[in-house]
């Protein structure tokens, strides 16, 4: 093999390495929100997590707009949690 084809090989690694790095960032943002906040490790934590669209903008700032409860009132309106998970979810929340 020479220069060029051990140049190539060098590339395709590296290639590999940025794509399965993107992929990944793409995978994490969707799965666990921004991962930089309290709202979105909390929302995680207790399953309500909005794959990333809780109020964040564009440049990853907040919009609190207490959209954690609006997840989960719409949750416990769909009849997805009872009313006991909905008030100690609701409770967590809060403090």
């Amino acid at each position: 093999m020479g220069s060029a084809g051990v140049i190539g090989f060098v590339v395709s690694i590296l290639v590999t390495i940025l794509v399965l790095c993107i992929i990944f960032a793409i995978v994490r943002r969707v799965l666990w929100g921004c991962g930089r906040c309290h709202q979105c490790r909390k929302m995680w934590r207790h399953g309500m997590h909005d794959h990333g669209m809780h109020g964040h903008s564009m440049d990853g700032g907040h919009g609190m707009n207490g959209s954690a409860l609006e997840i989960l009132d719409q949750r416990y309106a769909k009849g997805e949690i009872d009313k006991n998970e909905y008030e100690s979810k609701k409770k967590d929340l809060m403090s």
